[in-house]
């Protein structure tokens, strides 16, 4: 079940206790709990958006 996107990243409860960030279908990272995933996913698009800039010769 899918409780939150940012971006292209995604926050999946999995079970008591357990969230995933998943990126294209593959986990990218696990949390305890919402908020420590959220931040997770905000970190790795903020991360990937970055990227995006630095390779079109952006500064951020």
């Amino acid at each position: 079940m899918k409780k939150f996107r940012i971006g292209s990243f995604e926050g999946w409860i999995v079970g008591p206790m357990k969230w995933e960030v998943r990126h294209a279908g593959r986990v990218v990272a696990t949390a305890g709990n919402m908020n420590e995933c959220a931040q997770k996913a905000q970190r790795l698009y903020d991360a990937e958006k970055a990227g995006e800039n630095l390779q079109r010769g952006k500064r951020t």
